[in-house]
């Protein structure tokens, strides 16, 4: 149905022609409704097959959840930002070893990160890494990093 319409034209949508759909499917016989499925349905029984014995990267899912989740926030906060002027500092650090991901810092200026280097003496990604030393092994990373 989409292969038929021009590369400018929207797609047209199940729910579009949905009422079509019912009433040619309801006018197939059974033997019709198995011929259609049949090859259809064991493809997707080996398809449930195949992701329940699958092995899951539950760690790389995290990273990409992780990394698409904070690329929405700070785009965010910038907007925020630039329609408020208000200053924001947002850092994530990960609890344990297995993640694969740095700490992620954003801040929304530069009066920000001279906050940290006046109050604190540190950058802000020496917080952060600091931070992560402290989430993954108590005072120990903190004292190491």
């Amino acid at each position: 149905m989409n292969a038929a319409q021009a590369p400018d034209e929207p797609h047209v949508k199940a729910t579009q022609v949905r009422h079509d759909i019912t009433e040619n499917w309801n006018a197939k016989s059974q033997q019709e409704k198995i011929d259609a499925t049949e090859g259809l349905m064991e493809d997707l029984e080996d398809h449930h097959e195949n992701k329940a014995l699958a092995s899951h990267n539950v760690l790389i899912n995290a990273f990409h959840d992780i990394c698409t989740t904070l690329d929405s926030v700070t785009q965010t906060l910038a907007t925020l930002s630039a329609r408020t002027g208000c200053h924001t500092a947002l850092i994530t650090v990960w609890g344990d070893l297995d993640h694969c991901n740095h700490p992620y810092v954003y801040l929304s200026d530069d009066c920000v990160s001279d906050f940290f280097q006046l109050a604190l003496k540190e950058t802000p990604s020496n917080f952060a890494t600091h931070l992560e030393g402290y989430c993954t092994s108590g005072i120990t990373g903190v004292v190491c990093n």
